[in-house]
């Protein structure tokens, strides 16, 4: 398992999604809860999904988006009330169905990775409920991104048990 990037280089990666830590996000604990931080992360999925074409109105019109199918998170720093928290991604691998991504909750106020998750995710056609592959205009949006994710210069910070298997012949 490799360490999380820097907030420096986090920082190279805009923000998908933005947010404060409010009250009803705070456990006994004192700090962010856990299932906050997936929320969280879930959020910046959207948004980033969304900024790479995947519009709630394309997702109808095509029929077909990612469904996630595993997840490992690691928790890496807390986060407390009134703290303003970002959501950064980047594409790691793809095949012509699948995508291999990490999201980043950074934690804005002390500079600090509060948590990471990364994430396995399949192209789902939403009639049949199974796998199709990316559509040209799909991949080529996905790999204009993936090139310039790959040309930052710093390890992703994965976790060495997820990854993309080969297609099947």
């Amino acid at each position: 398992m490799s360490r999380a990037p820097s907030v420096t280089d986090l920082r190279a990666l805009a923000p998908a999604y933005t947010t404060e830590v409010t009250a009803d996000l705070v456990d006994a604990n004192g700090h962010l809860n856990v299932r906050h931080h997936m929320a969280l992360h879930d959020e910046g999925g959207w948004a980033f999904f969304a900024a790479l074409g995947f519009t709630s109105e394309r997702i109808e019109e095509g029929r077909h988006n990612f469904f996630d199918l595993e997840h490992h998170v690691r928790y890496l720093a807390e986060a407390h009330l009134g703290e303003r928290l970002s959501v950064h991604h980047r594409l790691v691998a793809r095949t012509s169905k699948a995508l291999h991504l990490v999201s980043y909750l950074v934690n804005d106020t002390t500079d600090t990775v509060a948590s990471t998750l990364e994430v396995i995710t399949l192209m789902v056609d939403l009639d049949t409920r199974r796998p199709v592959d990316l559509t040209d205009d799909e991949v080529a949006v996905i790999d204009a991104r993936l090139a310039a994710d790959r040309a930052l210069g710093w390890d992703a910070g994965l976790n060495g048990v997820l990854g993309l298997r080969p297609a099947r012949p």
